[in-house]
């Protein structure tokens, strides 16, 4: 009892570093902030390899170099303690860091009532338990092999290391890919990847776009699973596709769309396409600094972002937006990406969605942190703040 009772704790313990050590680690990094958490995670493999390297080495007595399980545990402790320690006194959170929010009991609730956490917490304990066994039984699956082979020990509890710890490598390389190709086009890659049976359509109306996915994604995937991924040149309005499970739509790109009948068609399309349980997720921005003709400046390492809200029709609806970059040089790129749209309101959002037959619309927004400041965590919601700017996401079910 003892020792379920420990290993609970632990559990209790890691979940209470790892997502919060995720978040201070991305609170440093506004550029690389991929290979960033990839580091992080890859310690994180590391360290769980750690105890395996430990018993391959005569540091405690034992036979072969083998040591009792005891000192390991101990050793392995202290050295996590001394990590607890130095996290303590030297880390810090970053300027990227976002408002936190009060502590809420009643969303813990959420874990079990609301259908899409509850697949999503499932999901992820699904993998721990596959990954934590592997972890777990690989390194003794080689000592018995080796032990078979008449080969030596330690050398079988270094490679049991090995095999663990080669997660360390996999975690940079993978938040290195996400940096340079865009974790939504990782995103579904690794969707493509993750089981036999799914597959991905990306639609665009721009060849050149999908030319450059094209030369980019064999870095990705093998000739199977690029069999899996259909790119497809068409307008979203008329593209024929087998119903999928789910359809996503962000960065604001149906804002394209600048008239209801427009809109209304894209989402009648969309709610064809679904299986009779299917998903449709899209975003949205808003809140009265939208409607203004001004310019917004950050800084980011290396260069200004300058959000550009050229102009607005109160009339039409219609607005266009720019993006520049300045670099500390002088040198500026204009217009490095242009958007033409029609702002549209959540209001006439949610009401075509259900003109265009769908069952229910939920839309997230976002919380306040103490500050007063967004705190980055979307809850279903029916009432919004009327603030200067605000970003939320709807989830449209058929």
């Amino acid at each position: 009892a003892s020792v379920r009772l420990l290993r609970f704790l632990t559990g209790v313990t890691l979940a209470g570093t790892y997502p919060p050590g995720m978040k201070v680690m991305a609170s440093w990094f506004e550029r690389d902030r991929g290979m960033a958490i990839g580091v992080l995670v890859g310690a994180l493999a590391v360290g769980s390899a750690g105890p395996h390297l430990l018993n391959a080495v005569p540091l405690f007595g034992g036979e072969a170099g083998i040591p009792p399980w005891r000192p390991v545990i101990l050793a392995a402790s202290v050295m996590a303690a001394l990590g607890g320690l130095i996290a303590a006194v030297l880390i810090r959170s970053g300027p990227a860091l976002p408002a936190t929010s009060r502590f809420n009991w009643h969303a813990a609730g959420r874990i079990f009532t609301e259908r899409g956490v509850r697949l999503a917490n499932f999901g992820y304990l699904g993998h721990m338990w596959e990954l934590y066994a592997m972890w777990t039984w690989a390194p003794l699956l080689i000592l018995l092999s080796y032990q078979a082979a008449g080969l030596n020990d330690a050398a079988a509890r270094i490679a049991g290391f090995a095999v663990v710890a080669v997660g360390g490598a996999g975690s940079i390389i993978a938040g290195q890919l996400a940096d340079r190709f865009g974790r939504t086009a990782i995103a579904s890659a690794e969707w493509v990847k993750r089981r036999r049976d799914n597959t991905a359509i990306a639609v665009d109306l721009d060849q050149s776009v999908l030319d450059w996915a094209a030369r980019k994604l064999p870095e990705r995937l093998d000739p199977e699973q690029l069999g899996r991924l259909t790119l497809r040149r068409a307008d979203v309005r008329t593209v024929q596709t087998p119903p999928v499970d789910c359809i996503l739509a962000m960065n604001f790109s149906y804002y394209i769309f600048k008239t209801r009948q427009g809109l209304g068609q894209y989402f009648k399309r969309a709610h064809r396409g679904l299986v009779e349980d299917g998903l449709f997720l899209i975003d949205a921005y808003g809140g009265s600094d939208s409607f203004l003709e001004m310019q917004e400046r950050r800084k980011v390492s290396g260069f200004t972002y300058v959000w550009d809200q050229h102009s607005y029709n109160p009339i039409t609806g219609d607005a266009v937006n720019y993006i520049h970059f300045e670099f500390p040089d002088g040198t500026r790129m204009n217009k490095a990406f242009a958007y033409e749209w029609r702002l549209w309101t959540l209001p006439e959002i949610q009401e075509l969605l259900y003109e265009a037959g769908f069952s229910k619309v939920t839309v997230y927004w976002e919380g306040t942190g103490d500050d007063g400041e967004g705190n980055d965590e979307f809850d279903p919601s029916t009432v919004g703040e009327a603030c200067p700017g605000w970003i939320a996401y709807l989830a449209a079910e058929k």
